[in-house]
């Protein structure tokens, strides 16, 4: 209480206020759209309120990198010019706003002190560790049949992961590195304890873009420090983490692919009930090294389940998928026969996974990192066979780049506009009578690729410019926390459309303005 006393009487009045609606701010990112709102009105209102503007406009036009960041907001602005939308460009640029507000409030007031930096991220990561509480809540005391765990949380699994990465530096950086202002450095067992939670929870909500962002600048980190300390042991981790990533993969790989061999000439003919089997030995689809679609007797299949389960065998499972389908997956996962002996080998707790919606009996244990593994390599392994990539969260950005290829190449210059983007996608499936299904044709999930797609090759050029060249003109290449943040930001740009919602605009912006663009 004391240490929070002595703090305020450090700063003046407005600088307490223009601290606390960061606070709010902060606390708002992960849990309210309202409050982000409405923390950005009032640091825009106290920003006006207390006039000065010629000292602050004087202070910000000197800040090249801000005005470089700045102009990223007006080009949104000019693409209206040719957006036929104006409804939707509109809306996207109110997403847009943070981008000009936080340069422009924080970076023509006085500076904030390093303290309060210091206890803005502490009030982060504990809003953070809020929301992985609240999200372990929903997974252990409610009964939705989560088929996917990515989907615990009321936000975005990436975003999510995006600021759980983010917190965990934030705790390294100031428990362990920066020890000049002891605020979290003094209570280092909570750190430590902190750090392991809020890493074993990107492997709990399966966020294979914030695993590899955390890994991604993990490793650049450990290079730049076997550069400058010259020590032996940090140079084999340099080579030996990205060696384990690949013989993880490789290995992972191999395993999918442990096929039986069959003799398809010495095939069964019929079942014990002498129906007929029948086998597509053209689809080589696997589950778990048996092939999905052989030994299968949909008559004895359909008349066994029906009397198994309450959700009929031609109707849908609890996640929307036709159940039959996913009794098919589930009971060759198992290396059991489609039909009616398959069926009885069935246990209650089969039966309900199949009726929630799960494929593979693997699948049932949430918590296993290996599952999420698999399901991408079966994505892949569906797509290169010809299948159909919808629904496939990895396999169908191929489809979403493809489409968006062929936007750019017929908008090469301007782009479609700062409104159009939309439409200029539906209209491309449309037109490409794209193989996805209506419901999974999205965006890029690439935001280089959606600037490109908005403003041309030139304005998704300018953008990426004016990104980087706050981080290397200010030379924040040389502290921790600006480069953990520039790298989080240019590598879920690859996976993500980290721009098109509120909260990740408002993220990157406030943090940004924070770290990077102060001189």
């Amino acid at each position: 209480m004391e240490r929070i006393k002595s703090f305020f009487k450090e700063h003046d009045k407005i600088s307490n206020i223009y601290f606390g609606i960061l606070v709010v701010l902060i606390i708002s990112i992960p849990f309210s759209h309202f409050g982000i709102s409405v923390s950005e009105f009032s640091l825009l209102a106290l920003w006006v309120f207390t006039l000065n503007f010629k000292e602050k406009f004087r202070t910000l036009f000197n800040n090249k990198s801000a005005l470089f960041f700045i102009s990223i907001f007006l080009l949104y602005l000019v693409g209206l010019i040719w957006t036929t939308d104006m409804k939707w460009g509109l809306h996207s640029v109110k997403i847009k706003l943070p981008l000009i507000l936080f340069p422009f409030v924080l970076l023509s007031i006085p500076k904030f002190s390093k303290k309060q930096i210091e206890i803005l991220m502490c009030f982060l990561v504990a809003t953070i560790f809020a929301k992985t509480l609240e999200t372990s809540a929903v997974l252990l005391f409610t009964n939705n049949p989560f088929d996917d765990i990515r989907r615990l949380s009321s936000i975005s699994h990436i975003r999510f992961s995006i600021f759980i990465v983010f917190s965990i530096y934030i705790l390294i950086y100031y428990s362990f590195i920066d020890r000049k202002v002891k605020i979290l450095s003094s209570k280092e067992i909570i750190s430590k304890i902190l750090i392991i939670w809020l890493f074993l929870f990107l492997f709990v909500i399966q966020s294979i873009t914030g695993i590899i962002i955390f890994v991604t600048i993990a490793y650049i980190l450990l290079f730049y420090l076997a550069i400058k300390k010259k020590k032996k042991v940090i140079i084999g981790l340099t080579v030996l983490l990205p060696v384990s990533i690949l013989v993880y993969f490789f290995i992972s790989i191999n395993n999918f692919y442990d096929v039986e061999s069959y003799n398809f000439d010495n095939f069964d003919k019929t079942t014990i009930n002498n129906n007929l089997y029948w086998h597509d030995t053209t689809n080589f689809e696997i589950e778990n090294g048996n092939y999905v679609w052989i030994y299968i007797s949909q008559d004895e299949m359909k008349q066994s389940w029906n009397k198994m389960s309450k959700i009929k065998y031609d109707k849908l499972d609890n996640v929307g998928h036709q159940i039959k389908f996913t009794l098919i997956r589930y009971l060759t996962s198992k290396g059991y026969k489609k039909d009616s002996l398959g069926i009885t080998k069935l246990t209650k707790q089969d039966v309900l996974n199949i009726e929630n919606g799960i494929a593979n009996y693997k699948f049932y244990n949430k918590y296993n990192f290996n599952n999420r593994i698999y399901k991408i390599i079966w994505q892949f392994d569906i797509y290169l066979k010809g299948g159909n990539p919808s629904g496939h969260s990895v396999t169908q950005r191929f489809e979403f780049l493809k489409n968006a290829f062929h936007i750019i190449k017929n908008n090469p210059i301007l782009g479609v506009g700062t409104g159009d983007i939309k439409n200029a996608f539906s209209n491309q499936y449309e037109k490409d009578n794209s193989v996805l299904h209506p419901d999974f044709r999205k965006n890029t999930h690439n935001q280089y690729v959606s600037f490109a797609v908005t403003f041309g090759i030139a304005g998704s050029l300018w953008i990426s410019f004016a990104i980087f060249f706050p981080f290397f003109k200010n030379k924040k290449y040389k502290q921790m926390l600006p480069t953990v943040l520039f790298f989080i930001s240019i590598i879920s740009m690859l996976n993500e459309d980290t721009w098109e919602t509120q909260i990740s605009v408002t993220f990157f912006a406030l943090l940004y303005s924070l770290f990077v663009l102060r001189k």
